[in-house]
Formats: structure tokens, sequence, C-alpha cells
């Protein structure tokens, strides 16, 4: 088992935890903490004999100085042909909103996450990429780009899946859309409260709740919304994890110190480490795979599943143009999105460069 399957949503490494185990250990998961370095223990300990022989062979390879003097005499990209390069991923981007399907999926499929770099790929040949004359997607611009895209095919989805339920939205009409924390059960709210309960029942299959919330909090994640606090992020985190590994929901057990306890009178530390026990990770001892798991109860021990006030259930306004973000000063909604249009101006403006983007 590989312990990379610990950490299923990088997205979560922008919340700051009770400590700072937490944020390092997830770090991990996204490539973060440098292979060899140790995280409270935990981390796995690189040496030559545990790299796997296609590693090892791959470190004697890039050790050439053969290798590095081709990479020196790389020819760098003019800006029209890594601009062509950026205009034809955002075409197929657009392309597959032509296919979105029937089913809410928080982060899509996107030709533009294989065009990360796109400027050194042009022709199939590889180029330094590195100018002066432009900029390839800021870490800011590429979070708000990936998020525009999302919302236009989520947007997609749920018209989808209400018109194949017979189900449509008049110009007019406005819905809330909520988001339980912890079952991610979807309600819907509205003026029309017969046609709230057939939205609600079409919405509510599969992963339809858990993917809404995940898109909610990730629109929400790269500015202060009213909707975000930390200490229902941590109890929500654990919570989803604890259910993956072991089926148990932590916001239906009862608190015991720094334990929970199901309904039917077992420990949720006990059967986390027999989780562990079943369960081995690459790198980790059984004792530092249980540490791991038992961190999360830690934290989330730290607050309470019965406070209300902790309780981050996410909402967001549904009508006949989709989805609109509220308890934020900027939402992703089709009509919304003029202030992106501005920071790429203000951005390209500022820098001198032109800005290229992948998704908008």
């Amino acid at each position: 088992m590989n312990i990379k399957k610990f950490y299923p949503n990088s997205s979560f490494l922008k919340l700051q935890y009770g400590s700072s185990l937490m944020s390092r250990m997830l770090s991990q998961r996204n490539g973060k903490v440098k292979a060899g370095r140790r995280s409270d223990g935990f981390s796995r300990q690189l040496n030559n004999a545990v790299l796997d022989e296609t590693a090892a062979k791959r470190l004697n390879i890039y050790k050439k100085p053969q290798i590095r003097m081709a990479a020196s005499q790389v020819r760098k990209a003019t800006l029209s042909e890594v601009s062509a390069a950026f205009d034809e991923a955002k075409a197929e981007n657009h392309r597959r909103l032509e296919n979105a399907g029937n089913e809410i999926v928080a982060v899509n499929d996107r030709a533009g996450k294989q065009i990360t770099n796109a400027s050194n790929r042009i022709n199939g040949a590889q180029y330094d990429y590195q100018s002066s004359e432009y900029i390839s997607n800021g870490a800011y611009l590429s979070e708000i780009d990936r998020n525009s895209f999302d919302r236009q095919m989520i947007n997609r989805q749920i018209g989808n899946i209400l018109s194949e339920n017979g189900i449509s939205v008049s110009a007019g009409e406005e819905y809330t859309f909520s988001v339980d924390a912890y079952t991610n059960k979807i309600t819907v709210d509205g003026a029309d409260k017969e046609k709230s309960a057939s939205i609600e029942n079409a919405l509510n299959n599969g992963q339809n709740g858990k993917n809404l919330y995940d898109h909610i909090r990730l629109c929400s994640l790269w500015e202060n919304s009213s909707q975000i606090i930390k200490e229902g992020q941590t109890l929500r985190y654990s919570n989803e994890l604890v259910k993956e590994f072991i089926g148990v929901n932590l916001a239906e057990c009862t608190q015991n110190g720094n334990d929970f306890i199901t309904a039917d009178n077992r420990s949720v530390k006990d059967m986390l480490h027999e989780y562990a026990k079943a369960n081995p990770a690459d790198g980790f001892t059984v004792e530092q795979h249980t540490k791991l798991l038992h961190s999360y109860i830690d934290h989330a021990a730290e607050y309470s599943y019965s406070d209300s006030s902790t309780k981050m259930d996410l909402s967001i306004k549904f009508n006949s143009t989709g989805l609109h973000d509220i308890g934020q000063e900027h939402s992703f909604g089709n009509g919304d999105t003029g202030w992106i249009d501005d920071y790429v101006n203000d951005l390209s403006a500022a820098t001198g460069k032109k800005v290229l983007t992948t998704f908008i």
C-alpha cells in the first residue's frame, strides 16, 4: 500500500491545523517535503538500499554530464510559439465542456493538467520556455483559472442531472444548495418547495454531495470566506479520512478524551491500529503508521462534533445561470467573473508581460 493514499485531497495543504505534524505530513503527499527529510519521525528514510531499481537507474542517467549539456543547449521558445501552445490547451479544455457528464466532479479531468509546461512541448520538441516576455499562470492566477473552469463544468453537470430528471429552472428562480459536512447530503431550499424537493432528490446520488462540498471549499480557500473556519475544516477532514479507512463516521461516535467510541462500543483508535496492521504502508512501521492515523483523531478531539458552531456545512446559490458563491468577495459564477479579467489585465500591466492561461 502506498502512503500517498492517505492524502487524497491536496487542497487541504492550505489549512493550518492544531500542530505542524499534519501540515508536514500532508505536504509529503504533494511532494513538498524533500525525500529523506524527517517529519516528526514519520517520513520515509530514502537511501540507495531502498530505492527501487528503476529509480536508481534514473539517478545514474541524470548524473551524466552529457544530459546536463543537452539541456543547456535547448533554444528558447518564442512568445508566439508559447501562446499557440496555451491556446491549444485552452481549446481542448473548452471542448471537454461538451462532454460534462451527469455527475458532479469536484476537480474535472482537464487537458491542461497534462500541459502544465505546455510551452516546453511545442511541436513535440523540448524548449527552454523561461522568458521575460510572458507569465504562464502565476500561482494565484492558476488557482482561480482552474476553479473557473471547474465551475463551468459543474454547471453543465448539474444541468444534465436536472434535465434527465425532467427539471427546468427558469429565470427568476433561486435556490440555496447546502451540503452537510459529515454526511455530504445536499439540502435544497427555495420558494418552490416541491421543485426544491425534486432537485434535492435528483442531486443526492453517488458522490455528488461530497464533490459539490469539495468544489465549494476549493473556491473559498483562496480568499477569506465567511464559510471557512479552521475548526470545521479539521473536524470534517478527520471525519472523511476515518470514513475512508474504517467506515466509521466520527460525528456519530461518542468522544472519550482523545478517542471516539462507536455505537457498538468500539474504540476508533483501536480500529485504526488494526487497520494499520492489516494495511502496511511503504516506509512505515505499524507503530509509525498507527501514530499517523491517531494524529487525525487527536486533532478532531481538540474540538467537538456536537458543537454546531464548529460544524462547517457549506452553501452556494443556484439559479438558471448556474452556481454562485456566497460568503466571499468574489464569485466564480457565470456573469460574476469580470474580476478575473481585471486581475489578468492588471497583472499584465504591472509586469509588462503577456499573461497566459490554460482554462479561461
